[in-house]
C-alpha cells in the first residue's frame, strides 16, 4: 500500500510547514482576496494548510477546508484531475480519523472508482485505496466485506507487481488482520507471520509501515493467549524499530 506520514518520521520539509501553518492561513487570506477561491495557488494553499491541521490533529478545521477545496476542484478542474483525487483522499483519511466511517467510505468507493478510470491496474495507488476501503469496513463491523477488497488487492498485487515487493507482504498482512478479525484463525496466522518476517527483514519498505504490521500480529497473539509468541515478536519489532534508527541517523 501506498504510505502516509506517520508522527514523527514526516520528511523535514513537511514538519516545517506544520510549524509555519499560521502563515499559510494569512497567504490563504491574501491569495483569496487578490487572487481569488478559483486561482490554482489558492486552491494548493487551502489542501496544504488543511494537510497541515491533519498533522496537528485539528480535524475539525481541517475537514471543512478540504470539503471547500474539493467542491472548488470539481467545478473549476474537474473531478478526475489528479488534485481533486489527492483531495478527496486527503479528506477520507480525515473522515476515518474522526470516525465518521460511513462517511469516508463513501469518498473512498468515489476514490477507487476515479483511480480505476485513470490508473493502470496495480498502482500503489489503487492498493492504496482498497486497503483504506477495507480497513474502514473492518473497523465498521464488516469485516467479511472487508475481506473481499483485501483479497482483490492482493489478486492485483500478485498480477501486477514483482516478485517480494513489500506491497504484497504488506497486503497479506492486512488481509490476515481481517481474517483474525472473523476468527478464521489459521489462516490469519499464515498471513501475519509470513508478512510480519518478509516486511522487517526488506529494506525498501518504509519505517512507518513495520511497527502496524508487527503490531498485528502481535495483537493476535494476545487475543489467543499465547503470551510467549507475543512477547517473541514484540522483541522483533523493537529490534527493527532501533535498527530503522539506527539507519535514520547515518
Amino acid at each position: 500500500m501506498a504510505a502516509s506520514f506517520a508522527v514523527g518520521q514526516a520528511p523535514e520539509p513537511f514538519l516545517a510547514f506544520v510549524v509555519l501553518h499560521p502563515c499559510r492561513r494569512r497567504c490563504r487570506g491574501f491569495q483569496l482576496e487578490k487572487l481569488g477561491d478559483k486561482h490554482p495557488n489558492t486552491m494548493t494553499t487551502m489542501n496544504n494548510l488543511a494537510v497541515a491541521l491533519r498533522a496537528q490533529r485539528k480535524l475539525a478545521e481541517a475537514e471543512p477546508l478540504l470539503r471547500q477545496s474539493l467542491e472548488l476542484q470539481r467545478r473549476v478542474i474537474g473531478t478526475k484531475h489528479p488534485n481533486t483525487v489527492g483531495t478527496m483522499h486527503s479528506l477520507a483519511l480525515v473522515l476515518v480519523d474522526q470516525k465518521k466511517l460511513v462517511e469516508a467510505e463513501a469518498v473512498f468507493r468515489e476514490l477507487l472508482a476515479f483511480r480505476g478510470d485513470i490508473l493502470p491496474a496495480g498502482h500503489s495507488d489503487i492498493l492504496a485505496t482498497l486497503g483504506n476501503l477495507g480497513g474502514c469496513l473492518v473497523h465498521n463491523n464488516r469485516a467479511a466485506e472487508g475481506e473481499t477488497l483485501f483479497r482483490e488487492a492482493l489478486a492485483l498485487c500478485q498480477k501486477h507487481r514483482p516478485k517480494g515487493d513489500w506491497q504484497t507482504a504488506y497486503t497479506e498482512n492486512l488481509l490476515g488482520w481481517c481474517l483474525a478479525k472473523q476468527k478464521k484463525d489459521s489462516e490469519a496466522e499464515r498471513l501475519l507471520v509470513s508478512s510480519s518476517e518478509a516486511l522487517r527483514t526488506n529494506r525498501n519498505v518504509p519505517p512507518q509501515i513495520v511497527p502496524g504490521a508487527l503490531g498485528r500480529l502481535i495483537q493476535f497473539y494476545q487475543d489467543q493467549g499465547q503470551t510467549e509468541k507475543a512477547a517473541q515478536w514484540r522483541t522483533k519489532l523493537e529490534a527493527s524499530k532501533k535498527s530503522a534508527a539506527m539507519e535514520s541517523g547515518s
